[in-house]
């Protein structure tokens, strides 16, 4: 029997109640084949276990301070898995981006196509490739395709331009929201001027709330 990856352990010397989570190595199941498929494996476990151990994960055990502990630990890993699916969706777009370019390549225009219209069949294959990808993206988390091309947009902004407001998200530091506030407000700037906007405001972030945030960025913008 192959041992779950997530298990809640109770910590050397902690109090009752107390446990950590501990990621293990899964084991693909029976009949799981290399590469991607055991991958995928052990992602689904590990999702699963996260999920289990959150359905049992109430609080009754502890004492208030450590109920509002926990309140707090839980939302900065709400913050962590908005860092994680940014970075997921970046490399999810560039795998469907590459995978296009070259199906594509075989089939470019002829030769007595203009260059005018060799540029608008590109734009045009990579507009249905960002609406897939968007789309996609909206599915598997359960938003509508707009919202979708919007997550796919703040992802990029922030693995590709932001990365000390990424660093905080990813540190349970600030909220998805107001890595977007920064987003959106930094948005006008070319990309240098964006890093320099991004390394001022990361430090700033863990102490900020919504409309700190949002006027810290238009401040540096």
């Amino acid at each position: 029997m192959h041992r779950h990856p997530l298990i809640p352990r109770t910590r050397p010397g902690a109090g009752s109640g107390s446990t950590v989570l501990t990621a293990e190595s899964a084991a693909p199941g029976p009949g799981a084949g290399a590469g991607r498929t055991t991958h995928t494996v052990e992602t689904a476990y590990t999702v699963e276990g996260v999920l289990a151990w959150l359905a049992e994960t109430d609080g009754a055990a502890l004492v208030d301070g450590a109920r509002v502990e926990l309140l707090a630990g839980l939302e900065r890993v709400t913050s962590g898995v908005a860092a994680a699916q940014a970075r997921v969706t970046v490399a999810f777009a560039d795998s469907q981006l590459a995978a296009a370019a070259t199906a594509g390549g075989g089939q470019g225009a002829t030769a007595s196509a203009t260059e005018d219209a060799r540029s608008a069949l590109s734009r045009a294959r990579r507009a249905r490739v960002a609406r897939s990808i968007g789309s996609q993206v909206a599915l598997a988390r359960r938003q509508s395709p707009v919202k979708g091309d919007r997550l796919v947009g703040l992802a990029r902004a922030l693995v590709g331009e932001l990365p000390s407001t990424l660093a905080a998200l990813t540190a349970g530091d600030t909220t998805e929201w107001r890595a977007t506030l920064v987003a959106r407000e930094t948005t006008v700037l070319d990309p240098a001027d964006r890093a320099v906007a991004d390394a001022r405001l990361g430090p700033l972030l863990p102490g900020l709330g919504d409309a700190g945030t949002e006027r810290a960025a238009r401040q540096v913008v």
